[in-house]
């Protein structure tokens, strides 16, 4: 049994003897799913059969809750949480995540009909891997910020993207836009920031769309000459925030992305068309911390515009994959894991092509990296370096071009 199996285990065992129950019958019927879990090889139907103990473990608890009052503590606790909500699956430590978890969730209680959206969610990410949420910010909103990051690329605040850099970050850069040939800009919330560096930002807690406070900033922005050459526009922020909020609610009920605590600035990005695309590729394959991608379309696509998301996806005990397009509508948002789950390409662009992209980050493989990192000694790197001047080879001859190296930071 696989680490992620015995933890999941582990979970369903706490949550039946938290439930204390003494009715033979149900505990009859959680034992017969416990085996049936133990015997799964196939992890899609694992996860159905560990979502089935949580509903019975949840109903149980609400009946035992209907037969006594509740004291105010007990009202706001998970098990009372877990028995208004099905299939949420309990909370069994006391760390600063596991808080912040519990304090998102305590949003959803207030709202069943939000809880049933974000519950839908998380059942497509978890079965698939990804999922597809359309109507995020409403067409009207969803024009004005493509607008904003039309006008940044007019203004040349997006530059080619890049390729390789390692572990690190630190290794060979290199341009070949036969292979990714995209334009990019790192972005803040704030409308004056510095586009060069993809720095994380921290995710502040849910809240309610407040576009008063825009408005207000958007009124300094005005008086501020330095802004005319920083973003211009309110539209990113409110996406942000609409984003950020979305993300931690699925992320309360997905006990993997307990540890998600920052994300990276806005990825703009434009593929200008004439072909432009990104080959396949793994947005983590070396477990930097990058948990989950967010893209965000802002095209008002029909086919033959090209440019869809291509993934390559291999469902639990199959070796052929299955592949699925998915077109950049505006207003559309793809939420889907960072890892090898997920190998994806940007199919060839025939018109220009806009998106924001952001990365949540796990905090827990984040520091599991870091310290990797730091004893990483000089013939690793120049391992890395090696397998980089391979990659640049291989591309060249695959794709045709030629690489344009960078220059380094250091």
């Amino acid at each position: 049994m696989d680490e992620s199996k015995v933890k999941a285990r582990r979970l369903a065992s706490d949550a039946i003897l938290q439930l204390g129950t003494t009715n033979t019958n149900v505990l009859a019927h959680l034992n017969q799913l416990l085996k049936e879990f133990d015997d799964c090889d196939n992890e899609e139907v694992g996860v159905m059969v560990l979502m089935k103990i949580m509903a019975t473990v949840a109903q149980e608890t609400q009946q035992k809750n209907q037969q006594q009052p509740h004291s105010p503590t007990t009202s706001t606790s998970d098990s009372t949480y877990a028995s208004n909500n099905l299939n949420t699956p309990p909370l069994l430590e006391d760390d600063d995540a596991t808080k912040r978890v519990r304090e998102t969730r305590r949003m959803l209680q207030d709202d069943d009909e939000v809880f049933q959206f974000v519950k839908g969610l998380v059942a497509d990410l978890l079965r698939k891997n990804y999922v597809v949420i359309p109507r995020v910010l409403g067409l009207e909103a969803a024009r004005e910020l493509a607008q904003e990051v039309k006008n940044a690329h007019a203004a040349g605040k997006l530059k080619s993207g890049e390729l390789a850099g390692g572990r690190t970050g630190k290794n060979t850069k290199y341009v070949l836009t036969a292979v990714r040939g995209d334009k990019i800009g790192w972005f803040d919330d704030d409308p004056c920031h510095d586009t060069s560096q993809r720095d994380e930002v921290e995710i502040n807690e849910p809240d309610s769309d407040d576009e008063s406070d825009f408005e207000e900033e958007q009124e300094e922005d005005e008086n501020n000459e330095k802004v005319q050459n920083c973003w211009n526009g309110n539209g990113l922020q409110k996406f942000s925030k609409k984003m950020g909020t979305i993300v931690q609610l699925m992320a309360s009920l997905i006990p993997e992305l307990k540890h998600i605590t920052t994300r990276s600035k806005a990825m703009v990005t434009c593929y200008p068309g004439q072909g432009t695309r990104y080959v396949r590729h793994v947005d983590n394959p070396h477990k930097n911390g990058r948990k989950l991608t967010v893209l965000y379309y802002l095209n008002e696509w029909k086919p033959g515009d090209g440019g869809e998301i291509r993934m390559f996806l291999k469902k639990s005990g199959q070796e052929k994959e299955v592949i699925v397009d998915i077109p950049p509508l505006i207003d559309t948002m793809v939420v889907f894991f960072s890892d090898e789950r997920v190998p994806h390409e940007v199919l060839p662009t025939n018109v220009p092509r806009f998106t924001v992209t952001h990365w949540f980050y796990d905090e827990e493989e984040k520091k599991l990296a870091i310290e990797t990192l730091k004893i990483t000694d000089q013939d690793d790197i120049a391992i890395e370096e090696e397998r980089i001047k391979q990659e640049i080879e291989k591309f060249e001859k695959e794709h045709g071009g030629t690489a344009q190296i960078m220059a380094t930071n250091e």
